[in-house]
């Protein structure tokens, strides 16, 4: 099968200051000049300014104070980069896709509209959502695969709280009221759940932007529609449009329709597609293809702003970078400025002539993050409609507030904390760069690697609702250090209860690999067949180094050998056998002289080969284990129940399912019985009490 370039164009969010202040030349000017004249056509103030100056208001103050600005200025984004994609070097794509507002964009890169009607579009579409006054909403990141999440919204019980995008394998999105939200923010977090509310102004693909669309369609069909020159792919219909599906129709449904981003990608990849090719600011749709697909060439060329220079380099550097020759089905423009037009069903939408003026746009704020996603450079999971953020474990240990380091130091250490996360050289991070605007962070990301930095310092229990984008350089974060240390120093966290008690190490090597390829295969949710002992974590199966960090410090507490690599950086053990070779050195000692206990942790009933344990009443026995599911994950008991599945219904996942089992094994004395089990075997508590009932009385018999 023929390799493919795919177009994906990006959503709203899609936007950085002065993102093309670098990229102005003849063809960039001349496309923004069109955009803008159609802006003004509407009662709209230009565009350029925001993309070419960098002192242009932030996203944030967009989504506040001008929300129809800022889809104006995210579309014009895309086209112009399609455009001098093509024009500059010649790259043209054989597919296109749009992940929800992008789908505009997609369709005027395919040849279905022009890049004028294409801003009419846009332009139509942002004062019928302003007249209809539907502020009253948003959306969340969620970070659980559709099914818990779906099982999250049953819980909650409203209507009008919905699936609106489905982006990566542990990455969904929630949309609707306001009051929903809210309650889906504090039920999330309660069962060690990321939930972070998104910077958008209207609760997009749900049933609440019904009126709107429906007004939509009628106000979209005096726009002319053309014959397409290239494949584009509609995430409402789940297939290839042709040039007799309703374009002005589909643009208004994918206001109430979820996005299915992760079915796209993957048939798109299916179907030839290995190189996927970001059509606007920063990289969110490069993070979640790198968190959905398996191995493939992902660019964002405009992950920051950038310089032609920049831009070159980054593409000649990118393997087969697409500019090979094109089929002749894609010979046509990416952004037509004229073709041969369908007739349109009737005149074109009248353009108001002043806008009606915006009121500013309510943007709650929501929770901070947790478990980190993959980033642009072979990430897992992503912003505004994805990342996931760092946190620890639900039932990990926060470690103790440090010792306060004089300033220089820790800023040193801050730097290389966040070179190391998000893979740049530490020369780039500098205390006083942009980390959205100059280094390409989005707000997501991060949420992730400040929640990981608090943690690291002992501090994040000291401000629960921190917001990254109010920090938006190193300085800034120094200062919030400086602030929230002398605190720590005085009033460490204490540790939780009922600490699962590790397993041993085991001494067979072939046994233990085989565990690690499985901690591995289940924690990034790959076949265990791709997870080969010499397969670079990286390089060939795209897991990020917060995500290694992440994975390594399971596999450590897994043996009992955190205490013994605390400073344990994964990205020097770059595949299994590498692992393994760490385990090997750090074992012997372990085993030699082990670790002291940590306080309060769950005393093991005595082994099975020496006082045979006590067996306990069922009823006794279940309620001893309701209280290790409930203290290990630190969930309310009364929601462990006996028939509730541990992942579906309670978010378990299947690390830390093996991780409680094996503890409740090895409480009862059971461990040597069942060596090989795997707790996604036993899905609920009813099912491993019938797991014990069949180990035990072997025990009780020796």
């Amino acid at each position: 099968m023929a390799a493919h370039t795919v177009f994906l164009f990006p959503g709203q969010g899609s936007y950085t200051p002065g993102v093309l202040h670098g990229l102005v030349d003849e063809t960039v000017s001349e496309v923004l000049l069109r955009l803008d004249g159609v802006a003004t056509e509407y009662g709209f103030a230009p565009i350029s300014p925001l993309l070419t100056e960098t002192g242009s208001p932030s996203l944030t103050q967009l989504v506040t104070d001008d929300p129809d600005r800022l889809q104006l200025a995210s579309y014009a984004t895309s086209v112009c980069l399609a455009t001098l994609l093509e024009t500059r070097y010649g790259i043209k794509p054989d597919l296109v896709f749009g992940h929800s507002f992008g789908e505009i964009a997609a369709f005027a890169s395919a040849g279905f509209l022009t890049v004028e009607n294409g801003m009419r579009v846009v332009c139509i579409r942002a004062n019928e959502l302003r007249r209809a006054g539907v502020a009253d909403g948003g959306m969340v990141a969620v970070a659980l695969n559709v099914g818990r999440l779906r099982h999250l919204l049953a819980a909650i019980d409203d209507p009008n709280l919905v699936l609106a995008a489905e982006n990566a394998p542990q990455e969904t999105i929630a949309s609707g009221h306001t009051a929903a939200l809210d309650g889906l923010e504090r039920l999330a977090p309660a069962l060690g759940v990321r939930a972070t509310r998104l910077r958008v102004p209207y609760a997009f693909h749900s049933p609440l932007l019904a009126g709107p669309s429906r007004t939509l369609t009628a106000a979209l069909r005096g726009i002319p529609i053309q014959y397409p020159a290239i494949r584009c792919w509609s995430d409402v219909l789940g297939r290839y449009l042709t040039d007799a599906d309703d374009i002005p129709d589909l643009l208004a449904r994918h206001l109430v329709e979820p996005v299915r981003f992760l079915a796209g990608v993957r048939e798109l990849h299916a179907n030839g597609g290995t190189r996927f090719i970001e059509c606007g600011a920063r990289d969110v749709l490069t993070r979640l293809v790198t968190a959905g697909l398996p191995p493939v060439t992902a660019l964002a060329p405009l992950r920051k702003r950038t310089t032609f220079a920049e831009l070159d380099t980054l593409l000649e550097a990118a393997p087969s970078a697409a500019r090979a020759a094109t089929t002749p089905a894609v010979a046509a423009a990416a952004i037509p400025a004229t073709a041969t037009a369908r007739a349109p069903a009737t005149a074109p939408a009248a353009a108001p002539a002043v806008a009606t003026a915006t009121a500013p746009a309510v943007v709650p704020t929501g929770a901070v993050a947790t478990p980190p996603i993959s980033a642009g450079n072979g990430a897992r999971p992503a912003d505004p409609f994805p990342e996931l953020a760092a946190r620890p474990a639900a039932d990990a240990t926060p470690p103790p507030a440090q010792p306060r380091l004089n300033a220089e130091d820790q800023l040193t250490e801050v730097r290389r904390f966040y070179a190391e996360a998000l893979e740049y050289p530490e020369s780039v991070v500098t205390p006083d760069a942009e980390l959205e605007a100059d280094l390409g962070i989005d707000s997501l990301k991060q949420n992730e690697v400040l929640a990981a930095l608090l943690t690291k310092y002992g501090l994040a229990d000291h401000i629960t609702d921190v917001k990254a984008t109010q920090y938006p350089t190193l300085n800034a974060i120094m200062e919030l250090l400086q602030t929230l240390q002398p605190a720590a120093t005085e009033s460490p966290a204490a540790a939780p209860p009922d600490v699962v008690p590790p397993a041993q190490p085991s001494g067979n090597t072939q046994e233990q690999l085989a565990e690690i390829r499985r901690m591995y295969a289940e924690a990034m949710e790959y076949p265990e067949s791709v997870v080969t002992p010499d397969a670079e974590l990286e390089a060939d199966l795209g897991i990020d180094s917060l995500k290694q960090n992440e994975i390594l410090a399971a596999v450590l507490t897994r043996y009992g050998l955190a205490d013994r690599a605390p400073e344990v950086q994964a990205t020097q053990y770059p595949t299994l056998n590498a692992i393994m070779e760490l385990l090997h050195n750090l074992q012997p000692a372990a085993t030699e002289s082990p670790a002291a206990a940590p306080p309060d942790v769950v005393a093991p009933a005595p082994a099975a080969d020496s006082i045979p344990p006590q067996r306990r009443s069922d009823e006794g026995q279940l309620a001893e284990i309701r209280r290790m599911y409930a203290e290990a994950m630190e969930y309310p008991e009364s929601v462990v129940t006996p028939d509730a599945e541990l992942e579906a219904d309670l978010g378990i996942d299947s690390l830390k399912q093996n991780e409680i089992l094996a503890a409740v094994l090895t409480r009862y004395g059971l461990a040597d019985r069942a060596p090989e089990v795997q707790a996604t075997q036993y899905p609920t508590l009813n099912a491993i009490m019938e797991l014990l009932q069949n180990l035990e009385p072997a025990t009780a018999g020796k």
